[in-house]
C-alpha cells in the first residue's frame, strides 16, 4: 500500500454509496496501511471495508473466485498484473483508463 495505488479513490467512492450493498476486501500491506484504515474509520466504512493485510499466494485464487469484481486503482504501474489475474478469473475490472491497464480491459 503506497501512495501511488490511490486506494482513498475507492474508499470515497464507496462511502458515496451508501444504498449499495458492497464490500471492499483489500489485501496487501505497505506504508500507507495505517492511514488508509484511519480514513476508512473516518469515511464511517467500518463494515463494508476489510483489510486484509498481506495474502499468501496460494490463498489469492480463492478471494479471486469469491469476488463479485476486481477494483484497480493505481495511479503509477508499470504492470498491473493483478488485473490480469483478475481477467483470467472472469472478474469484470473497474481500472482508471490509465497506462495501458484501459486498453487492456477493453479488449
Amino acid at each position: 500500500m503506497q501512495p501511488r495505488k490511490a486506494l482513498p479513490l475507492a474508499l470515497e467512492a464507496l462511502a458515496e454509496t451508501k444504498d449499495l450493498n458492497a464490500r471492499l476486501f483489500i489485501a496487501g500491506d505497505g506504508e500507507m496501511r495505517r492511514d488508509w484504515e484511519s480514513y476508512a474509520k473516518r469515511l464511517n466504512l467500518g463494515g463494508k471495508v476489510e483489510f486484509l493485510g498481506q495474502v499468501p499466494w496460494n490463498e489469492i485464487s480463492r478471494l479471486y473466485q469469491s469476488a463479485d469484481a476486481f477494483l484497480f486503482t493505481s495511479l503509477r504501474d508499470s504492470f498491473g498484473s493483478q488485473v490480469l489475474e483478475a481477467m483470467a478469473h472472469s472478474l469484470p475490472i473497474l481500472a482508471l483508463d490509465h497506462q495501458g491497464v484501459g486498453t487492456f480491459c477493453s479488449v
